[in-house]
């Protein structure tokens, strides 16, 4: 994406009251990623070819190749030079550096590449890169300005992060007035203080980044920064974990968070994750619908998902009478939940999928694992102290207790778990292509409830592989070491005759 292009779409987001993306690299990742293609087509992306995975016939150097993709209608970079010897790569490099303001894209580095096409064969490529080929980095352009303040930003899964509020500053044709400091270690470690003189960069020529400060230039009125105890959006209390493990008596390298579900910075994430697959599958739930329904008022928090009904959707943008059916469908189905699901959907730090479903099967029911004290957590395999704490906290935040409540008067059943011991106790089952009529999270949910697991890769030591259509390398890999291949049919046939067998 080109600057011109960056500027028009950040304008047109910002009068629309959409988030400005950082930069252009960010804002074509954004586009490419989207799964209406009308977005992405009304982002302006460009594409510049680089090289073809075979040459033509009578093509031998790589300019050659990029003159060939011109002349059938490809893009390529304007600025490309075929160089004699090093001296001319240098001062290549220096010369494009000189102008980078003045290209119509951002840019970072150059890459040097052997010309011949029998040099790159011949000096072939590792498992990261090509040996053919190096990139040359320019140096970060640098600034000083002054640190006025930092404020504290909570991102959409509720970590809290200092950002630096600097007094604005041209560098590299960009105005800066902000950079992120990570966290409260990093401030220490540079050894911050509000009202620094400070260096600045743009990192990778693209993210603002506080270098260091400049004592020389202090006056004694400068002050420390600390992180604060209450969240700066709903002013709940926030939860600190530790960063890094073996960090625990370094309050610098700790994680602060908001675990209040309803903080309107986090909304928008709290329900995008609920809404998974391996959450509580709800299909067609997004984040830009999501989005658009926190912009239409009709979603504040996950228990607002209960409350949505067809005339509300039809009519909002994105919405027709079809698709609203099947959201509202959707998050019908998602009212009766498994434990270990509900407890994973709700976004408890550090709990995944898999202590979920450990604390689900050890506990049983909702209100016992709510009311566990860390002592009782840790009696659960997998649970260490951080962990416990991380649930305890999580179920000591009183407006996540009153969410609990308000989706279970909204209907929300949450069945008891099948603890392991089932009929497919200690077998194991892959999957691999696509199944009909049946989700991969279903039919995991499936098999767990009779006491099976379900594994990611294929090995000597798994059971099972389900192999619906378009099935990928994990058949073949199947095959080499006789494991098991079931297809969808003789899967649901084995899962009927299993649970024939409970009765």
């Amino acid at each position: 994406m080109d600057k011109q292009a960056f500027g028009e779409l950040n304008e047109r987001r910002g009068r629309e009251g959409l988030s400005l993306f950082a930069n252009p690299r960010n804002a074509a990742a954004g586009s490419l990623r989207q799964l209406d293609s009308s977005i992405t087509a009304e982002r302006r992306l460009k594409f510049f070819a680089y090289g073809l995975a075979e040459a033509p016939a009578g093509i031998t150097t790589h300019h050659a190749t990029l003159d060939y993709l011109k002349s059938v209608g490809f893009m390529v970079s304007p600025d490309v030079r075929v160089c004699s010897d090093l001296n001319e790569v240098v001062s290549h490099i220096e010369a494009l550096g000189a102008r980078r303001d003045e290209l119509a894209f951002e840019i970072d580095g150059v890459v040097v590449k052997v010309d011949d096409l029998a040099s790159q064969a011949l000096l072939g490529a590792t498992n990261r890169e090509p040996r053919w080929a190096i990139a040359y980095k320019f140096a970060p352009l640098q600034a000083t300005t002054l640190l006025k303040a930092i404020e504290v930003q909570v991102g959409r899964t509720g970590v809290l992060t200092p950002v630096a509020k600097l007094e604005p500053v041209r560098l590299a044709g960009v105005t800066i007035s902000n950079a992120t400091l990570h966290n409260l270690g990093e401030v220490r470690r540079k050894n911050l203080l509000i009202g620094d003189t400070v260096i600045i960069q743009r990192a990778g020529d693209v993210i603002p980044e506080v270098v260091a400060p400049i004592p020389s230039k202090r006056s004694g009125h400068e002050m420390l920064f600390e992180m604060p105890t209450a969240c700066p959006v709903c002013s709940q209390p926030v939860f600190i974990e530790d960063a890094r493990a073996g960090k625990a008596d370094d309050d610098d390298d700790k994680v602060y968070r908001c675990v209040n579900l309803d903080c309107p910075a986090i909304v928008t994430e709290a329900v995008f994750h609920y809404a998974a697959k391996d959450a509580m599958d709800i299909d067609g739930l997004g984040r830009e619908s999501i989005e658009r329904l926190r912009q239409a008022g009709l979603l504040n928090g996950i228990a607002d998902l209960y409350r949505l009904n067809l005339g509300q959707l039809v009519k909002l943008d994105g919405f027709g009478e079809l698709a609203a059916g099947k959201l509202l469908g959707a998050i019908k189905l998602s009212l009766k939940a498994e434990l270990g699901r509900f407890l994973f959907a709700l976004g408890i730090p550090q709990i995944g999928q898999v202590a979920a479903r450990q604390l689900a099967e050890h506990f049983g029911k909702l209100e016992t694992v709510m009311a566990a004290s860390v002592d009782e957590l840790t009696a659960v395999a997998g649970i260490g102290k951080e962990r416990a704490a991380s649930v305890c906290a999580f179920f000591a935040n009183q407006r996540n207790r009153e969410l609990v409540d308000e989706l279970l008067s909204l209907g929300l059943t949450i069945a008891t778990p099948t603890i392991s011991g089932g009929v497919l106790n200690g077998r194991s089952f892959c999957f691999t292509g696509t199944l009909e009529n049946l989700s991969r999270s279903q039919a995991q949910a499936r098999v767990e409830a009779l006491g099976g697991r379900v594994v990611n890769s294929v090995s000597a030591r798994l059971d099972y592989l389900v192999a619906g259509s378009e099935a990928g390398s994990k058949l073949a890999k199947a095959a080499k070491l006789g494991v098991q291949v079931l297809s969808q049919t003789e899967f649901e046939d084995l899962l009927a005759k299993m649970q024939a067998e409970t009765r």
